[in-house]
């Protein structure tokens, strides 16, 4: 599509294979394509959500984000910045929120965010990740622009969860929340 892209992840070994990832792309596309890839740049940095400090207010278009579903899996094995070593649900989507604080102030006037979450069960109590960010996000500032329900059929956790947990109704599904910064 031509657009500039920029990828933050706390994970150096998620780093490291998206960039693998890119470079194998690149390759690949370079082989394949009569027009070549369009004159973009695509790049990939450690950072945090929350902070993006290098970002200036009011200059993306579009947020695209897949947080953890709090403590659900451990994601980076230890990186002080990973939102999935927070124990406590409601401290999670505490952080969450100041995540989605800032790609408010990031996206410009117009921009899209789009969020891909799940609920998660833990001690027998159902934590309602999707809708506690879809209000949090509201709260913020953003329109809700769509809700696609994303049905989880079989994955790598689907064993997981079914010797970890007693209860067989397994969560299979997650939430694509579309948010809009109003205009």
């Amino acid at each position: 599509l031509g657009r500039h892209a920029i990828g933050y992840d706390v994970s150096e070994l998620a780093l490291a294979l998206s960039r693998a990832r890119l470079e194998e792309f690149g390759r690949r596309a370079g082989r394949e394509s009569l027009l070549g890839l369009p004159d973009v740049e695509v790049e990939v940095r450690r950072g945090d959500a929350r902070r993006h400090s290098e970002m200036k207010d009011g200059e993306v278009d579009f947020v695209c984000t897949h947080p953890p579903y709090g403590n659900a899996l451990e994601y980076s094995h230890g990186e002080p910045d990973d939102l999935s070593l927070i124990e406590s649900p409601s401290a999670f989507i505490d952080q969450l929120s100041k995540a989605g604080r800032r790609f408010f102030e990031v996206l410009k006037p117009g921009g899209y965010c789009a969020l891909l979450i799940g609920d998660m069960r833990r001690d027998g109590k159902l934590h309602t990740f999707g809708l506690e960010t879809l209000n949090r996000f509201r709260g913020i500032g953003f329109e809700l622009e769509d809700v696609i329900i994303k049905t989880q059929n079989q994955d790598r956790s689907t064993e997981f969860y079914y010797r970890a947990s007693p209860i067989r109704l397994r969560l299979n599904h997650e939430y694509l929340l579309v948010f809009r910064r109003p205009q």
